[in-house]
C-alpha cells in the first residue's frame, strides 16, 4: 500500500510507476490507494488547537431525556449525591425530548443541585436534545450522559482530573454497569458480555485508548470547545435512536480524538432489558440507521457492513415475487416467543445452558439488525431469510436441544415445520450427516426431522450417498469424495476409513458382512478394489481396525450393495450457493490438536459470519498428534484433506478444481508444509489473481520462516500480505527479509478467555481431584513432550530444585515422542514430588490450584499455553524465547531467565521467583482481566479481519 512517510521512497516508487505504466494510470493508482487506505480504521487526521474558550463552570452535565417520568426522582437524588461530595462548579442541563407524561412535573420540583437547568423541546429524536443543551451549556468539560445512567458520587470529580492528564482532543469513557436494583437475567449479560450488542467495555483494556466506535453517550466526556469545532455537533438526520452518537465520535476523530477508557469511573445503568422482542427490535433500528450512517460515510462499511448485507439478502430474495405489503413472520415469532419463556422462566443465565442460548441470541440480534439495513425492502419475505441465512444445522440443534431439556419440544416441532416449507424437497444435499456423534442417541439429527416434512423419497434426484439404517457419514466426506471423482475420475470404489488411523488400514463396524465398508459404486464399471480412494471419517465409536493389504488380498465379495447412487459431474449439492460472504481458503498442515491450530479454530468461529472458510489439509495427520478436525467441520464450510486423496504431484491439480469451484478471495497460510515450500511458485500461479497472506505461526529462526533469509530469491516475496505472531518474526519479515512494514501484521494468538477465568474454580476441590498434596506449591508444566519443550531440561531442573528446596510439587501434562523418556529419567532419577497427566481436557481446574507455570522451551512463538495460565492469575517462569520476555516485562507477573543457562543457574533464577510468589501472586491476579481482555477471541479476531479486508483490497487494488 502506498503511504509513505519517507518522501524520497514515495518519489521513487511513483516515478517507477510513471516510467512503467503512464501517468494516468499512476496518478488512478496513487487515488484509489488513499481511499482504500481511508476505508480502514484510520480516517485522515486534521488535527484541532484550542483557542481558549472561556467557561463559566467547571463541568456541564448533559442529560438528554424522554418519557422517563419514572427514573427521574432517583437520578435527581444521585446527582444531589455530588453535588454534596463535590466542590467542582457544574451545571446540569437536562433536555426533554418533548416527553407525553410528567417528566416535566417532576423536573420542575425544587432540588439541591445549585445549577439545575431544563430544556423544553419538540420531539425530534436524543442528537436534537442533546445540541441543544450543548449550545447552552458554559462548562470547561462537556460530560454526556443518559437518563437511566446513575452516577457515583465522585463521579464529576474523576472526569475533570482525568482531562488534565488528556489532550483537549482527546475524549474520556467510564464504564456502565447494571443497576443494583435490577434483576439479572441472561439476556442482559449477553448483551455485554457475550456477544456485547449493547456495550463491549469488557473486552476493553483500562487505562488504555479505543477507538471512535465506542463513542457510548452513557458515560462520556470532552472539552466543550473541541465539541463546538464542529458546526454540527450529533447528526439529528438519525432519526432515530442509533449510530448518532457514534458518527459524530467519527467526525471528532478526523480531527484527532482518541478515546481513553477509565474503568474507575463507574455509573449504573438503570435500564432493564427483559423483552427479546424489544431487543430485536433495538437492532432493527440499528440496522436502518447504519444506512443513513453509510450514506455519509461510505468508507466506514468495513464495519457498518450494508452494502454486504444488502447484496446478501438481495441474492437469497431475487426470485421472490414482489408485493406491496411485507409477509407475516411465523417462524420468527415463533422463535422468540421460545427463547422469551425461557427468559422468564429464568432457566438460562448462569447454567450449562448459556453457550446454546448465545449461539441463539447472537444470530437472532444480527438477523434483527440486517433486518433494519433492508427494512425498506419491497418484497420482504423475512422468515425465508431467516431460513436461508441463519438456521444453520448448528443453530437449529441448540434449539433442540433447550426445548427437549425444558418441556417445550412443541415449540421446536412447529419451527421445523415451518423451516421445511421453505425448501424444496432434499435440497442441497440429500444427506443425513451427524457431527456429534457423543449426542447422537440423546438427540435425532435436525436434518432427519427436516426429511419428515419433504416429498417422499422417490422424487429425489442427483444424490450421491444414501445412508444405510442408522450409519451416516460427515457432509465432508462427501466433500472430498465429489473433489476426488471430478478432478482425478479413475476410482472404481470409495472405501471410508473410521477414526485417524495408520494409512495402511481401513475401519469395519464389526463384521465384513454386514455391509458396512461403503462406498460410491460406479454401474458402469467391473465392482472392484484395484484402484480406490479412501476418506477418513473422524470417528472410532464400535469400530475394528485391520490393514488394509488383507482387504485387497482378500478381494472381498459384498453381499449386497450398500449404497448405490449416480455420481454427479460437479460437487454442488454439497457446495452452498454464494451468500455475499467471501471464501477463504485455508492452508494448514494438518488440523492437529495444537496452538496453531487452536488459535485458527478460534478465529473462523469469530469470522464465520464474514466468510466461507475452506480448509484445505496438505499433510497426513499422525495419531499421536490428535485431531480437530470435528471442531472445524462446525465451523467451516468444508474440509478436503489432500493428503488423504492425492499424491503430491496432484496437488495443484486439486488446487485448480478447488479454485474453479468456490472463486476464493483470500488464500490464508497457517504454518508451511515441506510440501508447500517446494511448490510456492506453482501455487502463486494458481491463485494470481486472489490474495495470499503468509501467517507465520512458528518461530524467528526455525522451519517455514527461513525462507525470509533468502526471501528475494524466492517466490514468497509474491505474496500479499504477511502475519507475524510475534515481534521476532516482525522483524524477520521487516528488517531480515525487507517485507514493507505496511504488509506486515503482528497479531497474537487468541485464548478462550470464557474457559480461563480465575473465577467459579474451588483450588481445594481441584487440588484433591488431582491427588496433590496439601502444603506443597503446584508448578505446573503443561506441553508436548518433544524436543521444542525440552522436557529432558525439565527435570534435570526439577532435581536440582529438589536439592535446594522441599516445599515443591510438580505437574507435568502432555504427550508426544519424548514420553517413554520422560517417565523412564523421572523413574531412574527416583523423583517422587511430580504427577504425570498424559492429556488432560479441564487443564483449567488445574490451573485453578497452580502456584506457578513453567516452562523450558528452546523456541516458540507466544504458547497458548502460556497465556491461558496468565488468564487465570499464575505467575509465570519461563525462558526468553519468542515474545515470552515482552509479555511479561509488560505485565510483570513472572520471571524470564535465558534459555542458553546452565541448569544450575536457572535452578538459582527458580529459587528467587519461588521466594518472591507472594508479589507475583498479587500481579498476576491484578493484571489477569486486562490479559483476558487483550487476547479475547473478540479482540484478536478483530485484527485478523483488518488483516483479511486489506489483503483481498489490496489485491482487488492491484
Amino acid at each position: 500500500m502506498w503511504i509513505f512517510m519517507n518522501h524520497k521512497l514515495m518519489a521513487k516508487k511513483v516515478l517507477s510507476s510513471i516510467r512503467r505504466d503512464g501517468v494516468k494510470v499512476t496518478a488512478k493508482r496513487i487515488i484509489s490507494r488513499v481511499k482504500g487506505y481511508n476505508k480502514l480504521n484510520v480516517p485522515r487526521i486534521k488535527k484541532w488547537k484550542s483557542s481558549g474558550m472561556s467557561s463559566d463552570f467547571d463541568v456541564s452535565v448533559i442529560i438528554p431525556t424522554y418519557n422517563r417520568s419514572d427514573l427521574l426522582v432517583e437520578l435527581i437524588s444521585r446527582w444531589e449525591k455530588v453535588q454534596s461530595y463535590t466542590d467542582l462548579s457544574f451545571e446540569i442541563i437536562i433536555s426533554d425530548d418533548g416527553s407525553n407524561d410528567n417528566s416535566l412535573e417532576i423536573l420542575s420540583k425544587p432540588n439541591r443541585i445549585h445549577n439545575f437547568t431544563i430544556i423544553n423541546n419538540e420531539h425530534k429524536g436524543p442528537a436534537n436534545a442533546r445540541n441543544k443543551a450543548i449550545h447552552k451549556a458554559r462548562g470547561h468539560i462537556l460530560v454526556i450522559v443518559g437518563d437511566d445512567i446513575y452516577p457515583e458520587p465522585n463521579f464529576i470529580d474523576l472526569h475533570f482530573n482525568r482531562h488534565k492528564e488528556l489532550s483537549d482532543t482527546d475524549a474520556l469513557l467510564g464504564n456502565c454497569e447494571w443497576y443494583k436494583g435490577l434483576k439479572p437475567n441472561f439476556l442482559m449479560k449477553h448483551i455485554t458480555e457475550l456477544g456485547c450488542e449493547q456495550f463491549s467495555f469488557i473486552h476493553f483494556e483500562p487505562q488504555t485508548y479505543t477507538d471512535y466506535r465506542h463513542f457510548y453517550t452513557c458515560n462520556i466526556s470532552l472539552k466543550r470547545e473541541f465539541v463546538l469545532s464542529e458546526s454540527k455537533t450529533f447528526d439529528d438526520d438519525f432519526y432515530k435512536v442509533n449510530f448518532e452518537d457514534i458518527e459524530f465520535g467519527y467526525r471528532l476523530s478526523k480531527k484527532g480524538m482518541k478515546i481513553y477508557y477509565d474503568d474507575s469511573i463507574v455509573a449504573e445503568h438503570n435500564h432493564l432489558y427483559d423483552s427479546l422482542v424489544k431487543f430485536f427490535n433495538r437492532q432493527k433500528t440499528a440496522g436502518e440507521m447504519a444506512n443513513v450512517f453509510y450514506q455519509k460515510h461510505p468508507e466506514c462499511d468495513w464495519f457498518l457492513s450494508t452494502e454486504t448485507t444488502k447484496l446478501v439478502w438481495s441474492n437469497v430474495l431475487s426470485d421472490v415475487e414482489l408485493t406491496t405489503e411485507r409477509k407475516k413472520t411465523p417462524l420468527l415469532d415463533e422463535l422468540i416467543s421460545f427463547m422469551q419463556r425461557l427468559e422468564d422462566d429464568s432457566l438460562l443465565l448462569d447454567t450449562i445452558y448459556e453457550k446454546n442460548a448465545r449461539d441463539i441470541y447472537s444470530a437472532l440480534f444480527r438477523f434483527g439488525y440486517e433486518l433494519g439495513v433492508n427494512f425498506d425492502y419491497p418484497a420482504l419475505d423475512t422468515d425465508r431469510v431467516l431460513v436461508d441465512r441463519f438456521l444453520t444445522p448448528d443453530l437449529l440443534l441448540n434449539i433442540k436441544i433447550l426445548s427437549e431439556d425444558f418441556g417445550y419440544i412443541q415449540s421446536y416441532t412447529r419451527i421445523v415445520e415451518m423451516m421445511a416449507s421453505y425448501q424444496e424437497p432434499f435440497t442441497k444435499l440429500h444427506i443425513i450427516c451427524d457431527e456429534d456423534l457423543e449426542r447422537k442417541y440423546r438427540h435425532n439429527l435436525v436434518s432427519d426431522d427436516l426429511v419428515t416434512y419433504h416429498q417422499n423419497e422417490e422424487n429425489v434426484k442427483g444424490y450421491i450417498y444414501k445412508p444405510e439404517n442408522d450409519f451416516v457419514l460427515d457432509t465432508n466426506a462427501i466433500k472430498n469424495i465429489s473433489l476426488y471423482i471430478n478432478s482425478i475420475s479413475k476410482a472404481q470404489a470409495i472405501l471410508m476409513s473410521f477414526g485417524l488411523v495408520k494409512e495402511d488400514q481401513v475401519g469395519i463396524f464389526d463384521v465384513i458382512e454386514n455391509n458396512k465398508i461403503e462406498y460410491i459404486y460406479d454401474q458402469g464399471k467391473k465392482n472392484g478394489l484395484n484402484e480406490y480412494v479412501k476418506v477418513n471419517i473422524h470417528s472410532q465409536e464400535n469400530t475394528t481396525f485391520i490393514d488394509f493389504a488383507d482387504v485387497k488380498e482378500k478381494n472381498i465379495k459384498f453381499k449386497k450393495l450398500p449404497c448405490i447412487g449416480r455420481l454427479i459431474s460437479k460437487p454442488k449439492s454439497s457446495i452452498p450457493k454464494e451468500d455475499g460472504r467471501s471464501v477463504v481458503f485455508v492452508l494448514p498442515t494438518f488440523l492437529a490438536v495444537g496452538g496453531a491450530e487452536t488459535n485458527l479454530l478460534q478465529v473462523i468461529n469469530e469470522l464465520k459470519y464474514k466468510y466461507r472458510f475452506v480448509i484445505l489439509n496438505t499433510e497426513k495427520l499422525n495419531y499421536s498428534l490428535g485431531s480437530l478436525h470435528k471442531q472445524f467441520s462446525q465451523c467451516c464450510e468444508s474440509i478436503y484433506d489432500l493428503s488423504e486423496l492425492y499424491t503430491y504431484d496432484d496437488y495443484i491439480l486439486a488446487l485448480n478444481y478447488l479454485k474453479t469451484i468456490y472463486d476464493p478471495k483470500c488464500v490464508l497460510i497457517t504454518n508451511g508444509s515441506p510440501w508447500l515450500a517446494r511448490s510456492i511458485g506453482e501455487v502463486r500461479q494458481v491463485f494470481h489473481n486472489t490474495a495470499i497472506i503468509d501467517h507465520q505461526v512458528y518461530d524467528s529462526v526455525n522451519g517455514w520462516v527461513s525462507l525470509y533469509y533468502d526471501y528475494h530469491n524466492s517466490k514468497i516475496k509474491e505474496f500479499d500480505r504477511f502475519v507475524a505472531i510475534n515481534t521476532k518474526i516482525q522483524e524477520v519479515f521487516v528488517n531480515s527479509a525487507q517485507v514493507s512494514s505496511e504488509k506486515v501484521d503482528m497479531i497474537y494468538h487468541i485464548v478462550d478467555t470464557e474457559r480461563f477465568s480465575n473465577q467459579g474454580f474451588d483450588a481445594k476441590l481441584a487440588r484433591n481431584k488431582f491427588s496433590l498434596p496439601d502444603g506443597k506449591k503446584i508448578i505446573t508444566f503443561v506441553g508436548r513432550m518433544n524436543e521444542q519443550k525440552r522436557p529432558e531440561l525439565l527435570i534435570k531442573l526439577i532435581k536440582k530444585i529438589n536439592e535446594i528446596r522441599d516445599d515443591l510439587h510438580f505437574v507435568i501434562v502432555g504427550d508426544g515422542p519424548l514420553s517413554g523418556m520422560v517417565d523412564k529419567k523421572l523413574n531412574q532419577e527416583k523423583i517422587g514430588n511430580v504427577t504425570r497427566i498424559f492429556y488432560l481436557r479441564e487443564v483449567e481446574e488445574l490451573y485453578s490450584t497452580s502456584d506457578a507455570f513453567i516452562m523450558t522451551s528452546q523456541f516458540e512463538g507466544l504458547p497458548i499455553a502460556m497465556l491461558e495460565a496468565m488468564c487465570m492469575a499464575v505467575p509465570v517462569f519461563a525462558p526468553n524465547v519468542g515474545d515470552i520476555d515482552v509479555i511479561i516485562e509488560q505485565y510483570k507477573n513472572g520471571f524470564v531467565y535465558s534459555k542458553d543457562d546452565h541448569v544450575s543457574i536457572i535452578a538459582n533464577h527458580l529459587n528467587i521467583f519461588l521466594d518472591e510468589l507472594d508479589e507475583h501472586r498479587i500481579t498476576s491476579s491484578n493484571v489477569s482481566t486486562s490479559i483476558r481482555e487483550r487476547f479475547s477471541r473478540k479482540n484478536i479476531s478483530v485484527q485478523y479481519d483488518k488483516c483479511l479486508k486489506s489483503a483481498m483490497e489490496d489485491k482487488y487494488l492491484d
